[in-house]
């Protein structure tokens, strides 16, 4: 469409030229790739490494419903900045 598009060209307000195709849009078609082996062994490396890596995460989400966004505002501090600083008194008092 694109190419037609620039065959085409364009009217002073910036508009294709041309009509515009009526009915549904083509089916998409399933991408088939041809890897070398080589390629295609270091993919699954990575994959598998991937897959050990995100199994080692520990991960703990605490919902903080304390005070919100105007605390930090007050603050005149960049949310990062405000967790940083949050996270470094906590530390200090978990010492």
């Amino acid at each position: 469409m694109l190419y037609r598009d620039s065959l085409l060209g364009y009217d002073d307000d910036g508009n294709c030229r041309g009509m515009a195709e009526s009915g549904p849009p083509p089916r998409p078609t399933k991408l088939k790739w041809d890897f070398p082996d080589a390629a295609a062994k270091a993919f699954s490396r990575s994959l598998e490494q991937a897959k050990a890596a995100i199994q080692d995460i520990d991960l703990f989400v605490l919902c903080h419903d304390e005070f919100g966004k105007n605390e930090m505002k007050k603050a005149k501090m960049s949310p990062d900045a405000f967790v940083q600083v949050r996270w470094k008194k906590s530390e200090k008092i978990a010492d």
